[in-house]
């Protein structure tokens, strides 16, 4: 008993400073999708309204909308409304320690990693995780993706009902985030290890993949939830514009340099040694790799599969003070790029206080516009849209992150007026915007300014303000 208070105080110590740094990223980013999910949230507790339509633009009012997320939207709304943007980020911040422990539990129980080694590769997974620590809907995804690996090991060890859980996690998991796919490709992947070892097609292998099917379609959108992710994987406006569905950026080193850890990590440990096993890891591995380089989204499920895979080759390992040294290594990389995350944060964050949500944000031009110019207009900066439609509600915006509804304004109107194109008063014109709110070091603003029929009402370091004279 007594040998084991060091081992626990120093995992106790380790998943303390995790929070922490977990924390101080919430509150230091606040996410564009977070204000457009609290007046979801609001739309459904309040009204009884499924966001189906758009209401919030005056460029697609009536468009159809993606109700993909309706679950988490409600739960983001009544944390806020009763605790405010902290109380939501401490929430948040229980959420990714929790993934993470889920991670340390599987490596020390499940593949038998010693405690040090165990945190310096959870470390690992986490320096991978801090660039999507803001409150967002798919950290309930990365949640239901570790619980669902428990049940794949469980399948592994014979327990054939195991994977009827995953497909039973799947009932709650497509009405708080479209990711609940990737639940899908782990059922096709337990079907394809059952046919590879029986040698044959059964109603058996594929029963937790039907069920899973069936439970999906439990959702206000029927069939149409597949619809979303399908879309974000091939529209070429999407890919343009959303930065977590672009591909992984090499010239980032807090992206890129963690990712390329986990890459010389599998090398490392040799993905051959965990070929044999009845699950496909290898093949779920090389799919994430390739998935992660071309969408940023899917980094953390490849960072969770990573060092699982490199911890079910490392646990055979024959020389322990080698594999003692790479994990010493691990350790010192992890901390370094936690300290770098921490040196960003740390001076704009503490103390804390509800006004930081409006960092980054047009806080004085909104205050303006309700106070002079409300049922107006406003051709908007993308990443602002949903800060205004929860703000603003009279006013009617551009566009917003929600992006689905506006795929075709978005290329022929809204991308060549932020680019000053010489149709950008054609453009807002035609749209008939009364307002533009821009950053104020934009194209747009250069061009706005030199425009006789807009006067500029707001201008400061973060936004500019343009009214039609």
């Amino acid at each position: 008993m007594k040998k084991n208070i060091p081992e626990r105080l120093g995992t106790f110590l380790f998943f303390t400073v995790l929070s922490g740094v977990f924390l101080t990223c919430l509150l230091g980013r606040i996410d564009p999708d977070y204000f457009w999910r609290l007046k979801h949230g609001e739309m459904i507790v309040k009204d009884g309204l499924f966001p189906m339509k758009e209401t919030f633009s005056f460029t697609a009012p009536g468009a159809r909308m993606a109700v993909n997320a309706w679950l988490s939207e409600v739960i983001f709304y009544e944390i806020h409304s009763s605790f405010g943007y902290l109380g939501q980020a401490l929430i948040q911040c229980a959420l990714l320690t929790l993934i993470h422990w889920l991670l340390y539990l599987f490596l020390t129980r499940n593949i038998l990693i010693p405690p040090f080694g165990s945190a310096a590769l959870t470390g690992l997974c986490a320096v991978l995780f801090f660039n999507v620590a803001a409150p967002r809907v798919q950290i309930f995804t990365f949640l239901f993706f570790t619980l669902s690996l428990f049940a794949v090991v469980e399948w592994e060890k014979g327990n054939e009902k195991a994977p009827y859980w995953i497909a039973l996690l799947i009932f709650p998991w497509v009405n708080l985030h479209s990711g609940f796919m990737i639940a899908l490709v782990l059922l096709a992947l337990i079907a394809l290890g059952k046919i590879v070892e029986d040698r044959r097609l059964t109603l058996r292998a594929m029963s937790p993949l039907a069920l899973g099917l069936l439970l999906s379609l439990i959702n206000p959108e029927g069939y149409q939830v597949f619809a979303f992710p399908i879309s974000s994987l091939t529209n070429t406006t999407i890919l343009n514009t959303i930065q977590e569905v672009r591909p992984l950026d090499i010239l980032d080193p807090s992206r890129f340099y963690p990712y390329l850890s986990v890459l010389f990590l599998l090398m490392i440990a040799g993905v051959r040694k965990i070929s044999s096993r009845r699950f496909p890891w290898v093949l779920l591995c090389f799919m994430l790799i390739y998935q992660s380089m071309t969408f940023l989204r899917m980094t953390p499920f490849f960072a969770i599969v990573g060092v699982l895979c490199a911890g079910f080759s490392l646990k055979n390992s024959e020389d322990p003070r080698k594999l003692r040294i790479l994990f010493i290594g691990i350790a010192l990389f992890s901390g370094a790029m936690t300290a770098r995350y921490c040196r960003l944060y740390l001076k704009n964050v503490y103390p804390w206080d509800e006004s930081h949500i409006h960092h980054g944000f047009p806080l004085e031009s909104v205050q303006l516009i309700r106070k002079k110019y409300p049922g107006k207009n406003i051709f908007n900066d993308f990443n602002w849209g949903g800060y205004l439609i929860y703000h603003l509600p009279e006013n009617r915006v551009a566009v917003d992150s929600r992006t689905m509804p506006y795929l075709d304004f978005m290329k022929n109107g809204y991308w060549p007026a932020t680019l000053a194109f010489p149709q950008t008063s054609w453009i807002l014109d035609q749209i008939q915007a009364d307002l533009v709110l821009c950053p104020a070091k934009s194209y747009l603003a250069g061009y706005m300014s030199r425009q006789a029929n807009w006067e500029r009402v707001v201008n400061n370091a973060t936004e500019s303000l343009f009214v039609r004279k």
